[in-house]
């Protein structure tokens, strides 16, 4: 195998999109339940990325800063290093609306959004989380 074949980073850093699908609600699809779209996307990068890494860094140093200080597992400190990992992994979306208007990607409203939704994030994260998303081939 190609050295080049093995090298999973390039793919990670060009992203890939996900699309986001209702957290219950189905529809029949010959004669069989699936997951319903919400006809909402976001382009994320892969676990393999930079930035993505650095970030896992940041989070995980938080968590054992904690732990070190009060050693006590801080359940918050958990939930925030998922939410700044999801937010690290986003670099865009499409299909977010608001009221009638579209609305652009940022920092801010993605950390909003992956705070108060974490039924989305979960699925970002799983998606992220598998390097086959981002490999071609």
């Amino acid at each position: 195998m190609d050295i080049s074949e093995l090298m999973t980073q390039d793919a990670h850093e060009d992203g890939a999109e996900v699309e986001i699908f209702h957290p219950s609600e189905t529809i029949e699809v010959d004669g069989k339940a699936e997951r319903k779209s919400l006809g909402v996307f976001f382009k994320v990068l892969g676990i393999d990325s930079r930035d993505f890494q650095s970030a896992e860094k940041k989070a995980y140093n938080k968590q054992l800063s904690i732990y070190a200080k009060d050693k006590v597992i801080d359940e918050g400190a958990i939930i925030d290093g998922e939410i700044s990992l999801a937010c690290a992994a986003i670099t865009g979306w499409r299909g977010i609306q608001d009221g009638d208007k579209d609305l652009p990607y940022s920092k801010s409203k993605c950390l909003d959004l992956m705070t108060k939704s974490p039924w989305m994030r979960k699925q970002i994260e799983s998606f992220v989380g598998e390097r086959k998303n981002f490999i071609k081939g």
